[in-house]
């Protein structure tokens, strides 16, 4: 579902109800209650928008945090296995 129909679902749960009664009452005529739920809907499609992109680039600071420090951690094996204090799992055992 995308942010616009969310945002549409979102508006009939919270104010389909009081635009309704309003209508029904006569205090609101159905013109006026539809200008009134496409503009909550625009503003719940917004703030949807607005979580989903903060949610995305969270989940993406996460990712290259981890890749850097995996990068990190195979430079200091590199470093390690060039030292000799790290030894690869083909070579030799030590001669007694």
């Amino acid at each position: 579902m995308n942010a616009l129909g969310a945002g549409v679902l979102l508006a009939v749960l919270v104010a389909g109800a009081p635009l309704y009664q309003l209508v029904t009452t006569g205090q609101l005529d159905a013109t006026s209650a539809l200008v009134r739920g496409g503009i909550v809907a625009g503003g719940c499609a917004a703030g949807i928008s607005a979580i989903v992109r903060l949610a995305l680039d969270w989940e993406n600071a996460a990712e290259r945090d981890r890749a850097r420090k995996l990068n990190s951690l195979f430079s200091d094996m590199e470093g390690a296995m060039v030292q000799g204090t790290l030894k690869d799992e083909d070579d030799p055992p030590p001669a007694p």
